[in-house]
């Protein structure tokens, strides 16, 4: 994007329409117990899996060069981008695509259409559309969804599907399908004035705490502690001020006050923040509501904010002063705010920007290399250099350069900051005019070096394509529209990556994400380079059973020619909320396994089952029929769907439907077709001795009870855990005399990485270190497979930037469930 274009962008993203929730009280006066819209994940077929479906678009108007399936692989990709929030036990699916033909289905799900009656200037809205009656469950009451919609513009010719905006658009309205509203902490749920992710790094920590508490997963509520207080003016609580925690390690975490002016901001890591409440903006042009939320209600309707307060921080400063203790699993109370009234908010909805050349960058964003930078802002209240106002930094090691402020055009001013001892990462600014105060949570990044950007691409024989250019590494992700490529190496600033699959002449537009946020998006102008692709090998599968039985599990196969699931993404889509693919495995090339879960409230119908290939499609050459009102035993995995068993363990199976009492005599059960012995079975509960000989990976499970075969099942054989057996860095073994150090890339070889049937997964592998008397995790950047060592990979991490006073940095790295032992790796501060 050119400096010109910045005018347009600004005027633009002034008329868009995103930690907070949709919400009901009993009463507005008083303590009130507030009801939350969430979906009910009992009510998917397996506890998590919520999925979307695409409806049939139709004629679109695109962007030169679009396509229709490069859009619909960027709406994937979006929806994707919330299964990265671990926190959240809530997962979205693709589903399939979907007609006005498709059968009728009685689970949860999320529907994108197209539509050509969405108000001028509007990209996309997107929010619950059904819900059930307020249930009780084990969090409390809350109202189920049962349906969300996110509508698009048949028109998208302004906005290309490759853009990062339309990119950030789409991720932020599937937050809202999910029930997250807007929120004013710069996360993707913040507006696109003041939102400041990127494609590369779409999630704060804002919207990954607004998704963890509507769905916590137990590691949120053990991992994470909270901040409880008040808000009053003139002792009365103050409604929707919004409270805002920041640490100088980046993201800010916000939440909005009750009816009544109490709050509780939960999601915060441990750790020391600066907190502070500021009111909300008012609406802006083209926004519905006084502070563009869908306000909370009661029994008299809705319930609107309280009036314009100054911004505070804690405890009772206009600036901050002093920071509040975080820990684990712990509530830090009365952090309490008495603020004053003012006539009106003035001060607000700034953006910002900078510039690496001719291009704009935004959010704002300054290279620590060069040791200072200039950030552009405009927004209400900060479009003139006036005696009374001025913009300051607000965390250690970098500073505003003094008497720098000065106008950039009209409507816009600038100002330099000099960031020679500032971490990396998202950094607040704030804003004064006369008596009212302002922050942008993050308002600028400090990076480390300057984005990506490609300099040629090379298409070779084997299908895979390899990419040279600038600042490319092991923590750069090549994305052909929005498919992710898989990594075939990365070597001398160049990169190798399989080609995925897409109709022959499809057009994909080539990216370039660095996991510090920064892509070639933001560096190479409006278009990006495009690869053309060759046919692809036909393709077809076969889905065995045939039938699938409402209310039951089955291990379903996959067996097709045409195609390699070890080279390339790929998903199983059955085009119904009510089959839920409770976990994959890929014993072969051509061959997966598909443990399934169908919901007892199934209608009878046809699922049409699609392997979605890269961006292509394959659909299965006969449906499977789902048969509902009949009654069939089978083994209820639970648990041992994500997790491993031992070899000649002893197995408790829960088997549902079945008879309550059962002579061990009348079950058979094999395990990998080898008999298991039977110890015992009463009231569904069956436990086995496994066989002591069961190789390591998915062992189909047969379970005979008294002459009923029940669906054929499915367990994962543990492997030996995985072992770190040596590092390098820059090329070099890392050691006493070549120590690695903080924020080094860190190539690690990994023994027993994946188990059988199993593929290498980045986003599956954590590495963490214990010391100094803190938990650090590391960024895992990317795997990488070892030639003729099947189960052993290279991971590649960026070690974490915290300086650490230790010597040998100990290393534990975890597959899911399986943990290494720890491998001391020779470290310097």
């Amino acid at each position: 994007m050119s400096r010109r274009l910045l005018g347009l962008l600004v005027a633009a993203s002034f008329g868009a329409s995103a930690h907070y929730h949709w919400v009901r009280y009993s009463s507005r006066n008083g303590a009130s117990q507030p009801v939350y819209d969430r979906f009910d994940l009992s009510a998917l077929p397996d506890g998590r899996s919520l999925p979307f479906f695409i409806n049939e678009p139709g004629a679109l108007q695109l962007a030169p060069n679009d396509s229709t399936a490069a859009l619909l692989s960027q709406i994937r990709a979006a929806a994707s981008v919330w299964n990265q929030v671990d926190t959240a036990e809530i997962k979205l699916v693709f589903g399939g695509m979907r007609s006005a033909s498709s059968p009728a289905m009685n689970s949860p799900w999320v529907e994108v259409e197209f539509s050509d009656e969405i108000p001028p200037g509007v990209i996309a809205m997107g929010g619950p559309t059904s819900r059930a009656d307020t249930v009780v469950g084990p969090g409390g009451a809350f109202t189920p969804i049962t349906k969300s919609t996110l509508r698009l513009p048949r028109n998208l010719s302004n906005r290309p599907s490759w853009g990062e905006r339309l990119f950030l658009t789409l991720v932020h309205e599937f937050g809202h399908t999910l029930g997250l509203q807007h929120s004013w902490a710069s996360g993707v749920m913040s507006t696109e004035i003041t939102r400041a992710t990127t494609k590369a790094a779409p999630l704060s920590a804002d919207d990954a705490a607004g998704l963890s508490f509507l769905y916590p997963s137990a590691q949120f509520r053990q991992t994470t502690g909270a901040i409880a207080g008040r808000v009053t003016l003139n002792n009365n609580g103050v409604h929707l001020a919004s409270v805002v925690a920041y640490s100088a390690r980046g993201w800010a975490v916000s939440t909005l006050t009750h009816p009544d002016g109490t709050y509780r901001l939960e999601g915060l890591a441990p750790g020391a923040y600066f907190v502070y409440v500021h009111p909300l903006p008012p609406s802006l042009a083209g926004e519905p509501q006084p502070v563009n939320l869908d306000l909370p209600t009661d029994p008299a309707g809705r319930i609107p904010p309280s009036g314009a307060f100054n911004l505070q921080f804690y405890p009772g400063t206009p600036t901050p002063q002093t920071t509040v203790p975080v820990a684990a699993e712990q509530t830090t109370q009365n952090i309490n705010f008495a603020v004053t009234a003012r006539s009106a908010v003035n001060l607000h909805s700034v953006q910002t920007y900078s510039f690496n050349g001719q291009d704009t960058l935004k959010p704002a964003t300054i290279f620590a290399p060069a040791g200072r930078g200039t950030v552009v802002f405009s927004g209400f209240g900060a479009t003139a250099a006036t005696p009374n106002f001025s913009v300051n930094t607000l965390l250690p090691g970098d500073g505003a350069v003094a008497g720098s402020l000065r106008p950039y055009t009209a409507g816009y001013l600038q100002f330099d900051i000099a960031v020679t001892g500032a971490a990396q990462g998202p950094r607040p600014l704030l804003f004064t005019l006369g008596d009212e105060h302002y922050v942008l949570p993050s308002a600028y990044t400090v990076a480390g070096k300057t984005p990506p950007s490609i300099t040629s691409i090379t298409s070779n024989p084997d299908r895979t394509m390899t990419i040279t250019g600038q600042n490319l590494g092991a923590g750069t992700s090549v994305w052909f529209d929005g498919t992710p490529a898989r990594l075939r190496s990365a070597e001398n600033g160049a990169l190798t990556v399989a080609v995925p699959p897409a109709p022959a002449g499809h057009r994909s537009a080539v990216a370039l994400l660095n996991a510090d946020g920064q892509s070639s998006l933001l560096f190479q102008g409006p278009v990006p380079p495009f690869y053309i692709h060759d046919a692809p090998d036909a393709a077809s599968f076969t889905v065995s059973p045939s039938t699938l039985i409402a209310g039951t599990e089955s291990l379903v196969e996959i067996n097709g020619t045409g195609f390699n699931l070890e080279e390339q993404p790929f998903s199983l889509s059955t085009g119904t909320s009510d089959i839920a693919i409770k976990r994959i495995w890929v014993p072969a090339p051509n061959r997966a396994m598909a443990l399934v879960s169908v919901s007892p409230n199934a209608a009878s119908a046809a699922a049409a089952w699609v392997l979605n290939l890269g961006l292509a499609a394959v659909s299965a050459q006969s449906p499977s029929l789902v048969l509902s009102g009949v009654k069939q035993a089978y083994v209820a995995s639970g648990e041992l769907a994500r997790t491993s068993v031992q070899a000649g363990a002893s197995l408790a199976l829960s088997v549902a439907n079945g008879p309550a009492i059962a002579a061990v005599s009348a079950i058979t059960v094999t395990v990998a077709d080898r008999p298991a012995q039977v110890l015992s079975y009463s009231a569904g509960q069956l436990t086995v001795q496994l066989p002591a000989s069961l190789p390591a990976g998915p062992a189909p499970l047969k379970v005979n009870i008294g002459g009923e075969a029940l669906p054929l099942s499915v367990i994962q054989i543990a492997s030996p855990p995985p072992q770190i057996v040596g590092a390098i860095v820059n090329g070099a073994a890392v050691a006493a005399s070549a120590p690695a150090r903080p924020s080094d890339v860190v190539s690690l070889l990994v023994a027993n990485l994946t188990e059988p049937g199993q593929i290498a997964d980045a986003s599956r592998i954590r590495l963490i270190s214990v010391a100094a008397g803190q938990t650090i995790e590391h960024a895992v950047l990317a795997v990488l497979p070892v030639a003729g060592q099947p189960g052993t990979g290279i991971v590649q991490a960026a070690l974490s930037g915290q300086t650490l006073p230790v010597t040998s940095l100990p290393l534990v790295l975890s597959v899911e469930d399986r943990l290494s032992s720890v491998y001391q790796l020779p470290y310097r501060p």
